[in-house]
């Protein structure tokens, strides 16, 4: 698919529920989908961010780059992570080269917004 395809969706707000049966489908995009929607709009960033730990390394190429993503996303809503948790598990994720510019990215975005010791 070529750029000028590429089309903004919004990321649609959903319920603990939803985003539950969504991560219990199997299906790749919908998880995907559930944690771009959790990285938004959930308050509970624990939560999502273990998600997100536990989607890092599913086989399905769109959920490691959602889950990388989402860990970048965090940090910038919310201004938290468990830093001893995330950076090595990001760190680690650098040696999948599918999702190494976004994981990167995520690490970059991480260091910008939240202060470290």
């Amino acid at each position: 698919m070529s750029v000028d395809k590429l089309k903004y969706e919004p990321v649609e707000p959903r319920t603990r529920e939803d985003l539950v049966r969504m991560f219990d489908s199997g299906d790749g995009a919908c998880i995907a989908a559930a944690l771009y929607s959790a990285a938004y709009h959930d308050g509970d960033w624990r939560w999502v961010q273990s998600q997100c730990l536990y989607y890092l390394t599913n086989p399905d190429l769109r959920v490691r780059w959602a889950a990388a993503t989402c860990l970048g996303d965090l940090s910038v809503f919310h201004h938290k992570l468990d830093l001893e948790l995330v950076i090595p598990a990001l760190q680690q994720a650098l040696s999948d080269p599918s999702i190494r510019s976004t994981v990167g990215d995520s690490l970059d975005q991480i260091h910008q917004n939240i202060k470290t010791q």
